[in-house]
């Protein structure tokens, strides 16, 4: 029996000691960084795991890892002691056509270490890896994006930087995982449209575990996303903050055909602002969909829809649907927390089932919610909103707004202050009949549904009986 366990436990230290042997990294023999990589071009083997080690910083030739017929190769890019490298390309090509410093192929993971600063653009193509542990993409001086990651390949960002490139941070058609680090300070100036200043989804899936992306900066005169763009694709954030990103409309977040599902994180204090439009200070969704189960969308600023702004395109969707989380603490002239717009073929659509909106101040319409598309509530609390003009918690008019109400509750004013929806001036003097609750105006055929509101609602508001379902013009102090 003992000679037995005494077999089985050699056999197992054995076994145990070639699985270390087959995952220890081997360092790469050469004087620089090119006559590394040309000695891994006629060595690397499957299955393996190579260490890079600098000592200085490094002018080098633009690189590709790729080793024909080859799978499973770790490549760890490291500097020896504790002193920054910084790696920079010898040709770096014109600013509108740059030459990527690396291009990782199929079968290669490439790890960026602590202590690595990399200047230019990193590709990564289908079946290729990126991970960045503690390193710098920076100081990137051509027009573009630093990390492009191809449809199939995947980059992990567990910590470290991508700021301060004169491109965008990353563009995403494949995976892109961010569990740490800041993607900050990148300013892709003079491009107009939805560009990305830190984060571009394209057919993409992107996922915000932790991290932060902030301080991006597009073009006020039309740049759209300043923080994140989503064309197409997915983004989920699960935790994380957006923040301090300016654009000429969606600062925070630009939502396209794609989906956004937000359950944990923070969007906030994103600034929209120019000549072009100046709208969707946190989010903007444009024909896409927004899931919200929780997180923050606060202290955002703009023009129109200071925390979310809807708008349908080309009768395509506007979706935004609110189960948990809060919008609060945002600031616009009409719509402070979410402005529901619509365009010629449709209404844009918010749906609140849950959450809170509250704390958001607008110097017009609309403290909480400025609604010319459709406003679905089913549930959640809309407290403590100011306006200047009408409907502290609800403004619903524009062009042909809809808010179909069927639970929930909309607090009014009363000698509660920290629930109380209210109309005030630039002085502070609350203005009665201006709707604290909700305002309704009819020149633009809006209507509501009022299904579980109290009686006598006659007595604020003023009903058509030949429209269907019934219009009106009036306001609603009171909670309901």
């Amino acid at each position: 029996m003992k000679k037995n366990l005494l077999c089985l436990l050699l056999i197992c230290f054995v076994v145990i000691g070639i699985f270390a042997e087959d995952t220890k990294a081997i360092s790469v023999p050469g004087s620089n960084f090119n006559s590394k990589m040309r000695w891994l071009v006629a060595n690397a083997q499957n299955n393996n795991n190579y260490l890079i080690e600098v000592d200085t910083d490094q002018s080098i030739d633009s690189a590709t890892f790729s080793y024909s017929n080859k799978n499973n190769i770790k490549i760890t890019l490291t500097s020896i002691g504790q002193n920054q490298i910084v790696f920079k390309l010898t040709d770096r090509g014109g600013s509108y056509f740059p030459i990527s410093m690396f291009t990782i192929d199929s079968g290669v993971t490439l790890i960026i270490s602590d202590n690595i600063v990399l200047q230019d653009r990193i590709e990564v193509n289908s079946g290729g890896n990126l991970i960045l542990n503690g390193g710098k993409i920076s100081g990137n001086t051509s027009y573009g994006v630093s990390v492009s990651v191809a449809k199939n390949g995947t980059f992990t960002m567990n910590s470290g930087e991508i700021s301060n490139n004169n491109g965008s941070g990353v563009f995403v058609a494949g995976t892109f995982t961010m569990k740490g680090g800041e993607i900050s300070n990148n300013t892709p100036i003079g491009f107009v449209g939805p560009i990305g200043g830190g984060v571009k989804v394209e057919n993409g899936t992107f996922i915000m575990n932790n991290g932060k992306i902030s301080g991006n900066q597009l073009s006020n005169n039309g740049g759209a996303g300043g923080g994140v763009v989503l064309t197409s694709g997915t983004f989920t954030m699960e935790g994380g903050e957006i923040t301090g990103n300016t654009a000429g409309y969606a600062s925070g977040v630009y939502v396209g055909e794609g989906v956004f599902n937000m359950n944990n994180g923070k969007i906030s204090n994103n600034i929209s602002s120019g000549d072009y439009k100046n709208i969707g200070g946190g989010i903007y969704v444009e024909g896409g969909t927004f899931n919200m189960k929780g997180g923050e969308i606060s202290g955002n600023t703009a023009s129109n829809g200071g925390g979310v702004f809807i708008v349908p395109s080309f009768s395509r969707g506007g979706i935004f649907t609110m189960s948990g989380g809060i919008i609060s603490g945002n600031n616009a002239s009409n719509g402070a927390g979410v402005f529901i717009s619509r365009d010629e073929w449709a209404g844009a659509n918010f749906t609140m089932n849950g959450g809170e909106i509250f704390g958001n101040n607008s110097t017009s319409n609309g403290g909480g919610v400025y609604v010319s598309g459709i406003f679905n509530m089913n549930g959640g609390v809309i407290f403590q909103n100011v306006s200047s003009s009408y409907g502290g918690g609800v403004y619903i008019g524009g062009y042909s707004g809809t808010f179909n109400k069927t639970s929930g509750t909309i607090f009014g004013y009363s000698s509660d202050l920290q629930k109380s929806n209210m109309v005030r001036d630039s002085q502070r003097t609350i203005l009665q009949h201006k709707g604290h609750a909700i305002y309704v105006h009819n020149s633009n055929n809006s209507y509501i549904k009022l299904r579980d509101a109290t009686a006598n609602i006659g007595d604020k508001l003023t009903f058509d009986g030949s429209k269907n379902p019934p219009t009106f013009t009036g306001e609603w102090d009171w909670d309901f």
